[in-house]
């Protein structure tokens, strides 16, 4: 996730954000994993305590024209709730939206 100003071929943001709960930032992106399992699910993101003022990996924009194309590499945590075992994930690829 990130805010449309950063639409812009050749351009690398960090996944880091001001803190949980504040929004995207003109100068970075959010990073978010959701897992299902069943009917339960749990998210990782880079905007977590952990990820806090930090940055946690990096999107790169490749094109924007004809499709946007890119890559992206982030660390994300979540709290593991309803368990409170507070879990880490590593997540990378690339992307195309036609």
């Amino acid at each position: 996730m990130f805010t449309a100003s950063n639409l812009t071929a050749n351009k690398t943001l960090e996944f880091r954000n001001a803190g949980t709960g504040t929004g995207l930032t003109n100068t970075g992106a959010v990073g978010r994993l959701i897992a299902f399992n069943g009917t339960v699910n749990d998210d990782w993101r880079t905007n977590r305590d952990f990820g806090k003022n930090k940055n946690m990996g990096t999107l790169r924009i490749l094109t924007v024209s004809p499709k946007i194309t890119g890559t992206y590499s982030f660390q994300a945590s979540g709290d593991g709730y309803p368990s409170s075992n507070n879990q880490f994930v590593n997540v990378s690829g690339t992307f195309c939206i036609d």
